[in-house]
């Protein structure tokens, strides 16, 4: 099977001949069971969408909630896709998309873009769930025949809850999710991210069970950055947890997380050698948290090694999510590490 990336599904995004209105393929690598994923639909319909908006680079209004009913499948093939703006005021807008083929509605999605307000309140969100780090997690394998075609795409770590038809007693889950081929990840990558994941109550049943989104409600309370994009080798967290689940149906709420997320802070657990002269000594810090870069947290331009005892700090050097490698600076005094 030829497979198609992402970001190149979202370039065939184009105009059709009728006005407000755009054409978009499904290819078979996209699927889950008979019906296009439905991370790729909703992204499908922003794609359009910012098309017929048409705003001025770097005007653009940020995506605040998207709300998404799967009516009915769409198969691979051409799709295509209905713009409507609804209504444009001062500070938001709303905005109909409706997805079909064949004339038939598979997918229809009311978006609400709205630009920053000056405000008095900030509430600060929940922390991220610690977790171990991406490579230290469960990966979830794509099976032919067996995981969703469209899984392919993605490489999933498990670091809390169980494996889908685990048998598990759990119905909430934490996974370390990326794009295998994501290309230039944009706001639309982000809308897919968030329909990744099964369900978190499959990882209760034992074997295979049908089972689809019938909708789901996206809020994005901030814009996506440019830091945030390219934070942490692509890696985002989402923490899934269900509200309730009766008469073959189940409602729950997940979150997204930034590989660099400001609520979380990386957390140092060892220091070697942790005895001894560390007078110009090469120290390995082992943690959890870390990534490359550390000026969005206003921490400067390089990751860097603290001492105490007014000792000059030194560069340190990433090597992993766990680990860091920084040069202890010459002085005649015990030196720590922070």
């Amino acid at each position: 099977m030829n497979t198609v990336s992402f970001s190149e599904l979202l370039a065939r995004v184009q105009p059709a001949t009728t006005p407000a209105t755009y054409s978009a393929d499904i290819t078979e690598d996209w699927l889950q069971g008979r019906s296009g994923f439905g991370g790729l639909m909703g992204a499908l319909a922003i794609a359009a969408l910012r098309q017929e908006l048409a705003e001025a680079p770097g005007q653009e209004r940020p995506l605040r909630a998207l709300m998404t009913a799967f009516v009915g499948p769409a198969g691979a093939g051409p799709v295509s896709i209905q713009c409507k703006p609804l209504r444009s005021g001062k500070s938001v807008t709303w905005a109909q998309v409706d997805i079909t083929q064949d004339d038939a509605i598979c997918t229809t999605v009311t978006a609400c873009l709205g630009g920053g307000r000056d405000s008095a309140i900030t509430v600060e969100p929940a922390r991220r769930p610690q977790a171990p780090a991406p490579e230290d997690c469960r990966l979830f394998p794509f099976l032919p025949g067996i995981t969703p075609s469209f899984t392919r795409h993605f490489e999933l770590r498990w670091a809390s809850g169980g494996m889908p038809m685990s048998g598990s007693a759990e119905s909430q889950m934490g996974v370390w999710l990326r794009y295998r081929d994501a290309g230039e990840v944009s706001e639309a990558h982000v809308v897919a991210l968030m329909d990744v994941l099964p369900p978190a109550v499959l990882q209760m049943f034992k074997q295979m069970k049908p089972i689809s989104s019938l909708s789901w409600h996206l809020q994005m309370l901030e814009a996506v950055s440019a830091e945030d994009l390219g934070a942490g080798d692509g890696w985002w967290f989402v923490g899934v947890s269900t509200d309730s689940a009766a008469n073959g149906y189940a409602q729950q709420q997940a979150v997204l997380y930034t590989f660099g997320n400001p609520e979380t802070e990386p957390q140092l657990r060892k220091v070697v050698p942790d005895l001894g002269p560390l007078v110009g000594a090469q120290l390995e810090l082992h943690g959890y948290g870390f990534y490359p870069a550390l000026q969005a947290r206003g921490r400067g331009d390089a990751l860097v090694c603290d001492f105490g005892g007014g000792l000059p700090s030194t560069n340190a050097t990433f090597v992993t999510s766990t680990l860091l490698r920084c040069k202890a600076p010459a002085s005649k005094q015990p030196q720590t590490v922070t």
